[in-house]
C-alpha cells in the first residue's frame, strides 16, 4: 500500500512537471511563431529604419533556428552578421533544439500517464495550473526588473558569455533590441496566465463530471 501510494505520487508529480513544462513552451511557442507579433513590435520600436531587409533578416534568423537539421548560415547573414553574432545565434539554436525535444518527451510522458491511467487527469490538471499560475506570478514580478532578469537568464543558459553586443557596433542589438524581448516576455506572460487558467478551469469541469 505504501509502495502504490509512492508509486502514484511519483507519477502525479511528474505529470505535474511534464504539464507545466507544456504549459510554458505553449506559451512561449505562441508568441515565437506569432509573424504578426514581430511586425507590430519593430514597428513600434523603430526597428524598420533599418531599411528594407529588416523583414528578410528577420526571416533568414528565424529560418535559421528553425531548422534543426542544418548548421549553416544564409548569405544574408553571413553578410550582415559578424562572426560573434553568429556564434551566439549558433548558440540559441542548441537550446531551441533541446528545449523542442524536451517538449516533445513532455507531451509523450503525459500521454502515457494518462493513457494508461497511472494518474487521475483531475489532479494533474489542477496542480498543473496552479503550480504554473505560481510560477507566473514569480516571472510577473522579476518583469519588474526585467533588465537584471534578462541578463540573469543569458548568464544561465549562455554561460560562454558571448551574449554581451555593446550597443551599436552589432546590427543584432539593433534588429533585436532590449525592449524587443521585454515585449516578447509580456506576451509569454499572457499566454501563461490564459493556458494556466484554462488547465484550473478544465480541472475543476472534469472532476464535477
Amino acid at each position: 500500500m505504501v509502495k502504490q501510494s509512492f508509486q502514484s505520487r511519483a507519477f502525479l508529480l511528474l505529470g505535474v512537471v511534464s504539464l507545466i513544462y507544456i504549459v510554458f513552451l505553449s506559451a512561449f511557442y505562441s508568441v515565437y511563431h506569432n509573424s504578426y507579433f514581430f511586425k507590430a513590435s519593430f514597428e513600434e520600436l523603430g526597428v524598420y529604419r533599418l531599411g528594407n531587409e529588416t523583414d528578410s533578416l528577420n526571416a533568414a534568423v528565424l529560418d535559421y533556428l528553425n531548422d534543426y537539421g542544418s548548421d549553416g548560415f544564409s548569405p544574408i547573414l553571413l553578410e550582415n552578421f559578424q562572426e560573434k553574432e553568429r556564434s551566439h545565434l549558433s548558440d540559441v539554436k542548441q537550446l531551441l533544439t533541446l528545449l523542442g525535444y524536451l517538449y516533445v518527451l513532455a507531451w509523450a510522458i503525459t500521454a502515457v500517464l494518462l493513457g494508461f491511467k497511472k494518474v487521475q487527469a483531475s489532479p494533474l490538471l489542477l496542480y498543473s495550473g496552479i503550480f504554473s499560475l505560481v510560477l507566473l506570478f514569480l516571472l510577473f514580478l522579476g518583469s519588474f526588473s526585467f533588465d537584471n532578469l534578462f541578463l540573469t537568464f543569458h548568464e544561465v543558459f549562455f554561460p560562454q558569455g558571448n551574449y554581451y553586443f555593446p550597443s551599436g557596433q552589432y546590427l543584432i542589438t539593433r534588429l533585436y533590441p532590449e525592449a524587443f524581448f521585454a515585449n516578447f516576455f509580456a506576451r509569454i506572460l499572457l499566454y501563461l496566465l490564459l493556458y494556466s487558467g484554462f488547465l484550473c478551469i478544465f480541472a475543476c469541469y472534469s472532476k464535477a463530471h
